[in-house]
């Protein structure tokens, strides 16, 4: 009885809820600092708050992917996210190649792929509804052996699920011919600015392709890092941001046909200055046959990054019984706050 009287003055009780919203609040930037992005030559991206969004529909979007890190996805559903990507056939996806570089080294190297696990059918990030399902990566395929961080060049990556998906989840088809600049296109995804982050909705931004010429000319470092491989597209409504809004990996489609995956960009959202995607109608014939070729795959051919097969029934047995050293950590820190403002008070 004393100590419902203890917590139940309000002054007391607030003193606490400021010490719980404070730890979680540090807990919760880890994901933060997961997905910073980064664009050539490792300049920081400034990130500004979307103010003029558009949210798409709550309808399903099948092709559109959430690729994951496990060990982040134990916290909480949907905080593993770190990009976007797109499915092109029942079991490949396809997104940017940059998603899986250690960010704590940076020098091009890549995380194991057991370490992720790809989500359809979450739209609302942090919701697990019915239709979500999750998928491990049975191998990750890319043009390159080691991602050259000073350029981002070849920026794309092709992800083997574990498992095909069902005959209702569609893949996007491609586009059968090349971007054309001034073509009004769209790329949708979830918001990585910090605010809206949290809200964990699909937004919709519509772009215009520019071509080479323009792209080079709006920006000293995209002239530098622009390649062959790469297209530009910038915000339709100046008063809208553009792709790097939104996760890298995320589709962008013109005429409902997928032409690109994000990749970089600078000073997110500024007028004239384009984002930059991995040109898909360039790698088509590299998509092909790469998919082909592992068809008839030889285990022992080290071009492939093989790894261990989890059912996804699995990986949620260690969801639940997992977690970082850090994670552990704050949640200690959490609970001895917890034990400390009740002793104190």
């Amino acid at each position: 009885m004393d100590l419902l009287l203890y917590v139940n003055s309000g002054g007391k009780v607030s003193v606490i809820l400021l010490l719980l919203i404070l730890l979680w609040t540090t807990l919760d930037m880890t994901k933060a600092e997961l997905n910073t992005t980064k664009v050539p030559g490792n300049h920081q991206l400034s990130m500004q708050i979307l103010d003029n969004n558009t949210y798409a529909d709550q309808a399903p979007v099948d092709y559109y992917v959430s690729l994951r890190q496990r060990h982040k996805e134990t916290f909480r559903y949907g905080s593993g996210h770190v990009c976007g990507g797109a499915l092109i056939s029942p079991n490949v996806v396809a997104t940017a190649a940059h998603c899986f570089v250690d960010q704590t080294r940076y020098d091009g190297s890549f995380l194991p792929i057991s370490r992720f696990l790809v989500v359809l059918g979450s739209q609302p990030r942090f919701v697990r509804d019915e239709q979500a399902l999750s998928f491990s990566l049975e191998w990750l395929l890319m043009n390159l052996t080691k991602f050259d961080t000073s350029t981002y060049d070849k920026d794309i990556a092709l992800i083997i699920l574990n498992a095909t998906v069902p005959y209702i989840m569609q893949p996007i088809q491609f586009s059968e011919t090349a971007a054309q600049p001034e073509a009004t296109c769209h790329i949708r995804g979830w918001n990585n600015s910090q605010m809206e982050y949290y809200l964990g909705e699909m937004i919709r931004l519509n772009v215009t392709l520019i071509d080479e010429r323009a792209c080079k000319g709006a920006s000293n470092l995209i002239e530098k890092f622009l390649r062959p491989g790469m297209l530009c597209a910038s915000n339709a409504n100046k008063d809208q941001l553009d792709g790097c809004t939104v996760d890298a990996g995320e589709p962008l489609l013109c005429d409902g046909k997928l032409v690109g995956i994000s990749s970089w960009g600078i000073r997110c959202g500024m007028p004239q200055i384009p984002g930059v995607y991995a040109n898909v109608t360039h790698y088509r014939h590299w998509i092909d046959n790469t998919i082909a070729s592992y068809q008839l795959k030889d285990p022992q051919n080290p071009k492939y990054g093989h790894s261990e097969l989890m059912r996804s029934d699995e990986f949620e047995d260690v969801a639940r019984s997992s977690g970082t050293k850090f994670e552990r950590l704050y949640r200690t820190i959490l609970y001895l706050g917890i034990m400390l403002s009740l002793c104190y008070f």
